[in-house]
């Protein structure tokens, strides 16, 4: 991995390495730093391509998790999608304490997602 990965706390670059992450895809490589250094990102890729991680290891890497509020937004046009990048953030995220990422969408019972937001989450993906 590039000193990109340097960048990111010991947690962050522990996972990746149990995860098997030995080099950035090209939207990494151009994302990750602009991001890390709080710039913001366009990009436009195709499905494989490394997009979820491009922005979800900056953002894991700002939040804090001490704080059990929401810190990040991510949107998305389906459901399918908000599950499964809700499910990458979360394994990204594994060994940050208490971390709470909350996927939100329609055909899902309303109460259940209303108490999470009430009881507090780092990150939202709807």
């Amino acid at each position: 991995m590039t000193s990109i990965a340097s960048r990111l706390s010991p947690g962050l670059q522990k996972t990746l390495a149990e995860l098997g992450y030995t080099q950035l895809t090209p939207v990494q490589e151009q994302a990750i730093p602009c991001l890390l250094d709080g710039r913001d990102v366009i990009a436009q890729s195709k499905t494989g391509s490394g997009k979820t991680a491009a922005f979800a290891l900056p953002l894991l890497n700002r939040l804090t998790s001490a704080s059990r509020r929401t810190q990040a937004l991510i949107l998305y046009p389906t459901q399918k999608l908000c599950a499964q990048v809700a499910r990458e953030v979360r394994k990204f995220g594994h060994r940050q304490a208490n971390l709470q990422v909350l996927a939100v969408s329609s055909g899902q019972p309303f109460r259940p997602q209303a108490h999470a937001l009430e009881k507090g989450v780092h990150v939202v993906v709807g």
